[in-house]
């Protein structure tokens, strides 16, 4: 009943991350936008199922069971039911986010369909040589202005010599030339010279931990993750609190390659699941 109940949280955050990388991952590369649409809805179905599944739980642990839970109650199981709640508020919330997203995807998707869709009936139209006869292009390009957006033409005047050489013609320039702004182009001071020692000089890099790299180490040891993380020779002196936090992290990023057993341990006030390769 305990291992159930604590299953029921972990696989609905579960699906709920694998529901919005998959919809992420539909819009960003599936090329034709009918297949994207068809997808995109059926991981909205999706969606909409996993919602009526937290509520089903919610109901069921939470409402419709109080005398059980009352009875049957230890602090294993106040335990087990606090984190549940916890999955089932966070799966809830993530779970609305997602919901709009695809909402935006499709009707992005549908739009963009609906515009090739007419481009291509377009297009058909002008290689048969039937544009003109059967649309009404005409009538909308006159109904156009594009004269907006044409650049307004200049038409310069050029002035004899005669009046260049008058002295209303002098008066004119001194006019026009005191209106100009002249801005003077800043120069900036060079920089001093590199030092000759300066490429001698040590530099300090940042080292980054390849997850990916990793998880596949993990898969090929076949040992516990929290040990595995905890013993791993890593390029730089990390704490035990950022190897918590690689543990956890290759537990969200990595989850088809992860056995999250039902047993616990406890380390230094720290319980943690005991994970194995798949």
């Amino acid at each position: 009943m305990k291992s159930d109940i604590r299953k029921i949280g972990r696989t609905i955050i579960r699906n709920v991350i694998d529901l919005g990388r998959n919809i992420e991952e539909i819009y960003k590369t599936e090329p034709t936008y009918k297949i994207k649409i068809n997808k995109l809805e059926r991981l909205d179905s999706k969606g909409a199922d996993i919602s009526k599944l937290i509520s089903v739980t919610h109901n069921l642990v939470f409402e419709n069971q109080p005398l059980f839970f009352k009875v049957a109650m230890d602090e294993e199981l106040s335990r087990i039911r606090h984190e549940l709640r916890i999955n089932l508020n966070d799966g809830r919330h993530n779970l609305i986010d997602i919901q709009k997203q695809v909402i935006e995807y499709l009707n992005q998707s549908k739009k963009h369909d609906q515009f090739i869709r007419k481009l291509q009936r377009v297009k058909h139209l002008k290689d048969q040589f039937e544009l003109k006869t059967k649309s009404n292009i005409i009538e909308v390009l006159n109904g156009l202005n594009p004269v907006t957006f044409e650049i307004n033409p200049s038409y310069p005047l050029k002035l004899s010599l005669e009046m260049l050489e008058s002295d209303q013609a002098i008066e004119l320039i001194r006019k026009v030339r005191s209106k100009q702004v002249v801005v003077k182009k800043i120069t900036l001071p060079a920089a001093a010279p590199f030092s000759d020692d300066f490429n001698s000089e040590e530099k300090e890099t940042e080292i980054i931990i390849d997850l990916e790299s990793l998880k596949n180490s993990f898969t090929a040891s076949g040992r516990d993750l929290f040990d595995f993380v905890m013993q791993y020779d890593y390029p730089k002196e990390i704490d035990f609190g950022q190897k918590v936090t690689i543990y956890c992290q290759l537990i969200s990023l990595y989850p088809d390659v992860m056995d999250v057993t039902d047993r616990y341990l406890l380390i230094d006030d720290l319980e943690y699941v005991i994970v194995n390769p798949k």
